[in-house]
C-alpha cells in the first residue's frame, strides 16, 4: 500500500492507526524485513518521525524465508506464503528435507504453525498456514464448506478442442499410494474441477483450473486421465523429459477472515517457465 501522509506522524502510531489488528512485534518484523518505506527508502526503528507530504508505503513481500519461500502477507492469525517448485509443504514422516511448514516452525518458534492446506512438491504458488488454532478451524470449515477459492494456471500437454468445461470425476488412492480414476461412479471421493483454455502453442495448452473440490492430486490426476497430462508431471503421465519442472502453479486465494469482516484475496504472478513457453 502506498500513502501521502496528511500530518506529521510517528512511524509506530501511524502503524497502529492502519492497521488496528496488528501487533507491535508484527510491526517490528516489517521494519526489520525491511518492508517500510518513506519516500522510497527503508525506516530502520518505530520512533521515527514522519512528515506531512511524505510518501509512506508497506510493500507486500518481504525477504524470502530460507528455500527461497516469500511471505505474501503476514498477521497474528495467517500467513500466506508464495512457494516455490521443489519444495514440500510439510515433512515427510520427520524426514531430513525441507518443508515449507518446518520452515515456518523455525521462523515462528517457540508459536505453533498449523497446516491449512497443501501444494505438492512440484507445485509453487499461494499456500496458507494458520498461526493460530481459531483461525485454523475457522479456516479448515471454509475448506469443507467450498467457500475458499483456489486458482491454478498450469501447462498441458496437448491442444484442447473446447475452450472451458469442467472435469468430473470418482478419485480412489492405491496400494503404491497413487490417485486413480475409479471406473465406477460413486466409488471414491468424488473430484469436480472447473477450467478455462487461455492459449494454445505447440502442441501445449495454457490453462487456469478453479478447485470445486480439493482432492489429493486432483488436477494432476484428472488431466492425466482425460489424455492432457501436466507438463514435466513424469508421476502422472507427462512424456516430456525436457521439462525443468512440474507445470503447475497456484496463482489465486481467496478467503473469508472474520476478524477484517471480508473476504481476502491473493494473487502470484506465473513464473517465468510458464510465460517462456506460452504467451498469457
Amino acid at each position: 500500500m502506498k500513502k501521502t501522509l496528511e500530518q506529521d506522524f510517528i512511524l509506530k502510531d501511524l502503524l497502529i492507526s492502519l492497521f488496528p489488528d496488528s501487533s507491535i512485534s508484527t510491526f517490528r518484523k516489517w521494519v526489520k524485513n525491511k518492508r517500510v518505506l518513506i519516500e522510497g527508502k527503508e525506516v530502520t526503528r518505530l520512533d521515527s518521525s514522519l512528515k506531512k507530504g511524505q510518501l509512506f508505503e508497506i510493500v507486500k513481500t518481504s525477504k524470502p524465508l530460507s528455500g527461497n519461500i516469500k511471505i505474501v502477507l503476514e498477521t497474528e492469525d495467517f500467513i500466506v506464503l508464495d512457494k516455490p517448485s521443489g519444495i514440500l509443504s510439510v515433512d515427510k514422516d520427520h524426514g531430513v528435507e525441507i518443508s515449507v511448514h518446518k520452515v515456518l516452525k523455525n521462523y515462528l518458534s517457540p508459536k505453533k504453525v498449523f497446516v491449512v492446506h497443501r501444494l505438492d512438491k512440484g507445485t509453487s504458488g499461494l499456500i496458507l498456514f494458520a498461526k493460530t488454532e481459531s483461525f485454523y478451524e475457522e479456516a479448515k470449515k471454509q475448506l469443507e464448506e467450498r467457500k475458499m477459492k483456489r486458482k491454478y494456471f498450469a501447462i498441458l500437454e496437448g491442444e484442447l478442442a473446447e475452450d472451458q468445461g469442467e472435469w468430473e470425476s470418482w478419485l480412489y488412492e492405491d496400494k503404491n499410494l497413487v490417485m486413480r480414476v475409479s471406473k465406477d461412479e460413486g466409488e471414491g471421493m468424488r473430484a469436480l474441477t472447473h477450467f478455462k483454455v487461455i492459449n494454445k502453442k505447440n502442441n501445449l495448452s495454457l490453462l487456469a483450473f478453479e478447485l470445486e473440490t480439493g482432492r489429493k492430486n486432483q488436477i494432476r490426476v484428472q488431466s492425466q486421465f482425460f489424455a492432457y497430462p501436466i507438463l514435466g508431471d513424469k508421476k502422472y503421465g507427462s512424456t516430456k523429459k525436457w521439462a525443468k519442472r512440474m507445470f503447475l502453479h497456484a496463482y489465486e486465494l481467496h478467503f473469508f477472515c472474520s476478524k477484517k469482516q471480508k473476504t481476502l484475496s491473493f494473487k502470484s504472478p506465473a513464473p517465468e517457465l510458464f510465460t517462456n513457453l506460452i504467451p498469457f
